[in-house]
């Protein structure tokens, strides 16, 4: 099995404050993620920041507040 970097997108749904993290390691881009037509991330969500690498949970996690 090929193992990736990991992708890390922190979004927020439109109508709430609190930020959200999710870790991908199945794709190799962002392309799939953001797509118009893809449901990953729920639609009622605006993409806060999106990173590659293994470093980043940590950063996202400190810079949003996200437990």
């Amino acid at each position: 099995m090929i193992e990736y970097s990991p992708i890390f997108v922190v979004y927020k749904k439109v109508r709430g404050r609190k930020h959200y993290l999710k870790k991908f390691t199945e794709y190799n881009s962002v392309d799939r993620i953001i797509a118009e037509k893809s449901r990953i991330i729920p639609r009622d969500c605006s993409i806060e920041q999106i990173g590659v690498g293994k470093d980043l949970e940590q950063l996202y996690k400190k810079k949003f507040k996200i437990k």
